[in-house]
């Protein structure tokens, strides 16, 4: 639904998925937003389920600026357990959460959204 709702705002802009466990298992990119399957996305069987870090996009994030690449946003799905990295990015981050609400060990730049499905 989140692709949905993107691709009626704009048709524009490029698209990064990674899942992630401790490490990043796959990866998808898009050039513009209008490429975007979502019945591809619907049919994803998701990799890992080992331990959970957040580092690991972040650092992927890290080299893309280095790339000049321009990041406007991060949106997160998780369940908000795992390990943040030091400093805050230059941009924001959001974290969609299936239940749940805001831990006490989030740093205070997580902005968060919960679903109650």
């Amino acid at each position: 639904n989140i692709l949905r709702d993107v691709s009626l705002c704009s048709s524009k802009g490029e698209i990064y998925f990674w899942t992630c466990d401790d490490e990043i298992q796959q990866e998808k990119y898009y050039e513009e937003i209008s490429e975007v399957d979502t019945e591809e996305w619907e049919q994803l069987e998701l990799e890992g389920w080992g331990g959970t870090s957040f580092i690991p996009v972040f650092e992927k994030i890290k080299g893309l600026q280095k790339q000049e690449k321009v990041i406007d946003c991060l949106i997160y799905l998780t369940d908000g357990y795992g390990d943040f990295p030091d400093e805050e990015p230059n941009y924001p981050v959001y974290f969609i959460l299936s239940e749940g609400k805001k831990q006490p060990h989030w740093p205070d730049w997580i902005h968060y959204i919960s679903l109650n499905m």
